[in-house]
């Protein structure tokens, strides 16, 4: 049953259906499955992922306390596989800029992630600030305090990392897709480049402008 869902309320709506279309669910080890069977071994199933929840959790937070990473990895640091925004959210610690590892510090536990019931997807909420578990790693800072205090105190000033100051916060515009979206120009009419394939940058005003420029990898 817990390859149909470990979640109770999906595997009760499943039984419930197929119970109406007159079909039975059969399994080797349960044999011909009952409502009994379905509240008994639901509540297992959902109390066995908790329960691993709980030891993946207690794992990571070992691994912080001994100044290994809680999981992922920081830019920088190793592989990157898929680029990050940079700016990220200030106060939920997300992006390059916030990156407290960058300065010797390992901060595990600030966010937690839930599932949507509705909409089957993955959000983050923030935990209070005393769950978080932070931990000192000098050896692992490659950014002086200066320049950290200045961008955080930059931070600070702008309107887009306080969403509380209203409708000019950068966090409620459209955010471009790619990182230098509007800023590359090109260097033969001055055009703006905008994404010509998949993996292909190219001027947008070539065409109407009967020119040719080179493209560019993204």
């Amino acid at each position: 049953m817990d390859r149909l869902s470990r979640d109770q309320e999906d595997i009760a709506g499943l039984f419930k259906r197929m119970t109406f279309s007159g079909v039975r669910i059969i399994t080797l080890s349960e044999g011909d499955v009952t409502h009994l069977h379905i509240g008994l071994k639901g509540t297992m199933n959902v109390l066995f992922l908790k329960d691993l929840t709980e030891k993946v959790r207690h794992g990571l937070r070992g691994r912080v306390e001994d100044g290994k990473s809680g999981g992922g990895n920081s830019y920088g640091y190793d592989v990157v596989r898929q680029f990050k925004r940079i700016r990220g959210d200030r106060e939920r610690g997300t992006g390059v800029l916030n990156n407290e590892m960058y300065v010797g510090r390992l901060v595990w536990n600030r966010l937690r992630y839930l599932k949507d019931p509705d909409t089957g997807k993955r959000v983050s909420r923030l935990n209070p600030v005393s769950e978080w578990v932070i931990q000192e790693v000098p050896e692992l800072r490659i950014i002086e305090q200066d320049l950290w205090d200045a961008v955080k105190a930059r931070q600070a000033e702008t309107t887009f990392s306080q969403p509380q100051r209203g409708n000019e916060a950068l966090s409620e515009r459209r955010r471009p897709r790619h990182l230098f979206a509007g800023l590359i120009r090109c260097g033969c009419c001055g055009g703006g480049y905008s994404m010509i394939s998949k993996d292909l940058l190219g001027c947008s005003a070539a065409r109407r402008r009967a020119t040719r420029a080179p493209a560019i990898t993204a």
